[in-house]
């Protein structure tokens, strides 16, 4: 039960340099399309099984007790929309989920996700990332789906835009709350 160098050339071409030790000659089949599925299928498991040192990083850099991130995986969600920052104003305060607001923490404010969600930042002009936690509640304007905190905004190089385009991923979504 091999694979016919035909096909093997062709996911050479779509997914890289196959190696037999990664994934050995005898779990191909001869049918290109379960082949396929397989190589996504690993793929998949692979990427929802890393971090990115950028996400170390900012877990090292917002240390968070552990019972914080007793998370419950869901499928990637993606949203996009526009997003603003806050911070001087409300720096010290609490914010709706008791925590206390720290404008240079990677924190974001959303109408509905649950406290503690973990969501993955994109600023669409410029490709800049950043990883953070949703900890308290708004944007209160209509046309906007995100505030991010002002260490987030930064982090997003945003400040200076004050409001840009983003694409939101939900990378863990906390236990439910209000």
């Amino acid at each position: 039960m091999g694979m016919k160098s035909s096909d093997r050339n062709s996911f050479a071409i779509i997914f890289g340099k196959l190696n037999s030790e990664i994934i050995p000659a005898e779990l191909w089949g001869e049918n290109p399309i379960i082949n396929t599925i397989l190589i996504l299928h690993i793929l998949l498991f692979t990427l929802t099984c890393t971090t990115t040192n950028s996400t170390r990083r900012q877990m090292r850099e917002n240390p968070v007790s552990r019972a914080e991130f007793e998370l419950t995986p869901r499928s990637v969600q993606i949203y996009y929309g526009k997003a603003s920052f806050y911070g001087d104003e409300f720096h010290g305060r609490k914010t709706a989920s008791g925590e206390t607001f720290d404008m240079h923490k990677l924190s974001a404010a959303h109408r509905t996700f649950p406290f503690g969600t973990l969501l993955r930042v994109t600023n669409l002009k410029n490709d800049k990332e950043v990883d953070l936690k949703v900890n308290d509640r708004g944007p209160f304007v209509d046309d906007r789906i995100l505030d991010l905190s002002y260490g987030a905004a930064r982090a997003l190089d945003a400040v200076l835009d004050g409001v840009i385009d983003v694409k939101i991923e939900v990378l863990y979504f906390a236990e439910q709350n209000d």
